[in-house]
């Protein structure tokens, strides 16, 4: 190689290492992933018998407030993607337990990808 096309190619080889080297280094923002499983903030991830035996649901359960039927289909109409798994979040703890609210959740869908 003449001393001109050395010179020339210097910079493309400096570039593309930069380049290389700074995709190999995103943002930790962007690099990190949420775990499979995760729930909002507040929220705590379940299983339908794990959430069947919370207290509160048990209490509702005993006072004929819920049924398991209805506490069942209210899980699988959350459970949009279908991994058995709903984030529930203990409203009557927010609210000091009054009224409507002493035995309700919060219940959404966790973030979870599953394959199809």
């Amino acid at each position: 190689m003449t001393n001109s096309m050395q010179s020339q190619s210097r910079p493309f080889i400096v570039g593309a290492v930069t380049c290389l080297i700074l995709g190999m280094t995103a943002p930790p923002s962007v690099a990190a992933k949420k775990p499979p499983y995760a729930c909002p903030p507040d929220f705590v991830g379940h299983t339908l018998e794990e959430g069947l035996s919370l207290p509160r649901v048990q209490e509702a359960i005993a006072a004929g407030l819920y049924t398991v039927d209805g506490v069942t289909a209210v899980f699988g109409a959350i459970d949009h993607n279908r991994d058995g798994v709903n984030c529930f979040q203990d409203v009557a703890t927010l609210n000091g337990a009054h009224g409507n609210y002493a035995n309700g959740y919060n219940l959404v869908d966790n973030n979870a990808s599953v394959p199809g």
